[in-house]
Order: structure tokens, then C-alpha cells, then sequence
């Protein structure tokens, strides 16, 4: 298939109030995707603020499977089929969008793996890992690993909060297997993630009212394969 690769734009750092010292695989992966993550940064799950209920991108039309709509920001990633497959790397479809559910399926083959999906994904000036040092990205994440941890993260200039408090130790789910399929939906600033019908979180946060997409993959994982693409605007 098509093969993409660019060149890695960041060293990881050390993970900053998350994980327990048993948990070195996961904190790592919140290391490499998260260089500096916080507790919390105005995160809510009470009742939540209406906003816009614009909910385009510039143009609805392209195929999300085609790789040549979406920027490799580093590592390597190819094309099979319809099907992105990646040892390690950031991917973002740069095209706002506000009010949409973004479906995906990620398979793990075996071995440790862990993935990232991020919704209302877009780059800043933060701490500056991507394009030859100039931008970084932020948005809300979902990270998700084949031992069955996960967390959600709000990241703003480069700086990751969770958005659940109470998960300072990466809680796990049995809804995540080796094949996930994977629903997050963001509404004005009602945001729900999901993995294989399980719903993880709900939460209403007013931080990024516009973004794309950003799949992720921790630095030498086993293959993660990324497939079944589906934007529905709300």
C-alpha cells in the first residue's frame, strides 16, 4: 500500500501526576502523548452550556480512508486498502468541524500496543513538537491500550488535563479487546467516548468549540490498525 512516513519532531518527557508506580507501560504512553499532563482544568460533568450548533467542515465530501487527507506529523504510517496501519505516530485530518460523532475501528495485533483518538483535534503554538518544531497538537483524547487501560484528556498549548479527576490511576474497562470500535461524539460541549458499545465518559467541558481528527499510536507498539472510518455531522 502507500507508504507515509515523516521523521519524529518530539522527545518524550516524564509523565507529571498520573499512573502509579506499577503502571510503567501506561506512563509511558501518557508520556509520549502527553508530555505534561495535569490534574484538571475546567472539566464538569454537570449540566452543560449550549453553544453554536454550526457543525460543517469546509467541505463534507472527502473520503476520510484516502491518507492524503490527513498530515503525518511524525512516525510512520502507510495505507492498506482502507486501512491506516502504524508502529508509532501522530495523524491529524486538520478540517474543523464542531458537532459530530467520530467512529473508528482500531485493531490491535498481539503483543503491547496502545492507541490515541482525538476529537476537536487542532495545532497551536505551544510547546512546539511538530513541524520542524513550530506547533504542537491539542484537543480532547481518548488513550487506550491492549492490557485494557485507558484515560481522557483535554490538551491545551501542549498542556494535558484529565478530564476525569478521579483517574489520576488509569482505570481499566473490559470493553477494550483486541478489536475496538470506537465512538466519540462531540455536542456544543457535551463530549462522550466510548469503546465497543460501553460508554467510558460523558463530560461537558467549553475549552475547543471547533477541530478535526488525531489518531495516535505510542512508539514501538505492535501494529495498530486503524479502519472504518465515519464522520456523522450532528
Amino acid at each position: 500500500g502507500q507508504i507515509i512516513y515523516a521523521e519524529s519532531a518530539y522527545a518524550q518527557t516524564n509523565l507529571k501526576s498520573i499512573g502509579t508506580a506499577s503502571d510503567d507501560v501506561m506512563r509511558a504512553i501518557a508520556a509520549a502523548m502527553y508530555p505534561e499532563t495535569q490534574t484538571s482544568h475546567h472539566a464538569s460533568t454537570s449540566k452543560p452550556m449550549q453553544q453554536s450548533s454550526s457543525s460543517k467542515f469546509p467541505s463534507q465530501n472527502i473520503r476520510l480512508s484516502d491518507i492524503r487527507h490527513w498530515e503525518v506529523l511524525d512516525g510512520a504510517w502507510r495505507q492498506e486498502g482502507d486501512v491506516f496501519v502504524s508502529t508509532g505516530g501522530h495523524l491529524i485530518l486538520s478540517m474543523p468541524a464542531i458537532n459530530y460523532t467520530f467512529n473508528v475501528t482500531v485493531n490491535f495485533q498481539p503483543g503491547i500496543s496502545a492507541a490515541g483518538i482525538n476529537i476537536r483535534a487542532s495545532l497551536s503554538t505551544g510547546k512546539k513538537l511538530f513541524r520542524n518544531k513550530t506547533v504542537v497538537n491539542q484537543g480532547y483524547g481518548m488513550n487506550f491500550a491492549s492490557d485494557k487501560m485507558f484515560n481522557i484528556f483535554k490538551g491545551v498549548n501542549g498542556d494535558w488535563y484529565l478530564l476525569n479527576t478521579a483517574w489520576k490511576n488509569w482505570p481499566t474497562s473490559e470493553a477494550i479487546d483486541q478489536i475496538n470500535h470506537v465512538s466519540m461524539t462531540c455536542i456544543d460541549n457535551e463530549l462522550t467516548f466510548s469503546i465497543n458499545g460501553q460508554q467510558l465518559l460523558q463530560v461537558y467541558d467549553n475549552e475547543h468549540e471547533t477541530g478535526g481528527i488525531l489518531l495516535w499510536v505510542r512508539n514501538n507498539s505492535q501494529e495498530v490498525r486503524f479502519s472504518d472510518f465515519k464522520l456523522t455531522f450532528q
